[in-house]
């Protein structure tokens, strides 16, 4: 899969461009502030029908415009698609792909697969465990729309939950009706989230070895009250267990809590609660890495989920580069450049673009305005 075009209007500073694109690495130049951030943004909306730099879709229509639109066309070699999304200021958004319009803007995430690096990926270690969760289940949103129908399954039923809790004259007979559908849809979140880590724990461990020049002990375990432990304890979850096993895990734990959720009038144990703790030889990277450290395993823990969606689609997502070698040394730049996956490439930068990339084509970028150098 590869993008060959990109059109907008009115998106942010950028008043209308026309793109055309290679196969290989793109590069956008320029200051910053001027636009090209803006690029990568548009190409992540008509994957996710949202922004990755997390603001509202207010925040992507240019000032004193009433919508912003983006018509993006891909291929994977052998037909040709199309994604036209029109952003409201007031009301839905519009999108349309193949000239269909898009009943769920869930569905993207399976027309066109993205991997974006960001700086702001340090929160991802350093941050909640939201954080943590939100990349982990991008990946599997891109992977099966069965795990997106049991994950929106889930959320949906988490809030009529939480919505009954609050409740002074709470009925026992829907809540246990809505416990036993948490405990379906979200042991099913639990198995694919399970399947992904033990799939990825060795591409993490040989990313980050590689872009550090290290060999460290990289590890990565799964935190859930399910499983009866909580963060920083030694207890591991049994990855093999089936959905069955872990639904009637998951009934028992909530029945466990079940004090404890009345009193706090909230759910607090489940998939939305769950956290990933990351290590480097034993020392949790949140608080004991260094920012160095910390920067590398964002990096290395990007790079294992755009494997695990590759390795399970058998697409290669293209890849959105924002402004990242800026935040690394020389030895990690030429690393990480030496480690990315064989994927088309979009990459951003206000310096020096590594003299290791291998760049096709060259965009400069200056206040909106996108010329072609190259």
């Amino acid at each position: 899969m590869y993008i060959t075009s990109l059109s907008l209007e009115d998106v942010r500073i950028i008043k209308s461009c026309d793109l055309s694109f290679d196969q290989g690495v793109t590069a956008f130049v320029g200051d910053n502030g001027q636009g090209k951030t803006s690029l990568l943004e548009a190409m992540f909306w008509t994957s996710h029908a949202k922004s990755f730099r997390h603001v509202s879709n207010d925040d992507v229509i240019r000032k004193d415009c009433d919508f912003a639109k983006i018509e993006l066309h891909l291929t994977d070699g052998q037909r040709p698609q199309d994604i036209v999304a029109t952003i409201n200021r007031v009301g839905r958004a519009g999108v349309f792909v193949n000239g269909q319009r898009l009943k769920r803007n869930r569905d993207l995430a399976t027309t066109l697969r993205v991997s974006v690096f960001t700086p702001d990926d340090l929160e991802i270690i350093k941050g909640s465990s939201s954080f943590r969760r939100e990349i982990l289940d991008d990946a599997l949103h891109q992977i099966s729309p069965k795990y997106v129908a049991a994950y929106s399954d889930y959320q949906r039923t988490l809030k009529q939950k939480n919505a009954l809790l609050k409740d002074q004259h709470i009925d026992f007979s829907v809540l246990d009706v809505l416990n036993t559908s948490l405990a379906v849809s979200g042991s099913q979140v639990l198995k694919s989230r399970l399947n992904a880590l033990s799939t990825m724990r060795e591409t993490l461990q040989s990313s980050y070895r590689h872009i550090a020049d290290d060999e460290p002990m990289v590890g990565m375990r799964y935190i859930s009250k399910i499983f009866g432990n909580d963060h920083g304890e030694d207890i591991d979850p049994d990855e093999d267990q089936n959905v069955e096993a872990l639904q009637e895990l998951f009934l028992e734990k909530i029945n466990y809590y079940k004090d404890i959720e009345l009193r706090r009038a909230h759910s607090v144990v489940g998939p939305h609660r769950d956290d990933l703790f990351l290590s480097i030889d034993d020392r949790d990277t949140r608080t004991q890495a260094s920012q160095g450290e910390q920067r590398t395993m964002a990096l290395a823990l990007k790079m294992a989920l755009h494997y695990v969606v590759h390795n399970a689609t058998g697409d290669n997502p293209v890849l959105l580069l924002d402004d990242v070698f800026s935040e690394l040394d020389l030895g990690r730049t030429h690393r990480l450049v030496e480690s990315l996956p064989s994927a088309q490439t979009f990459v951003t930068t206000a310096t020096e673009l590594p003299s290791t990339l291998k760049v096709d084509k060259i965009f400069q970028v200056k206040n909106g305005e996108i010329s072609s150098s190259s």
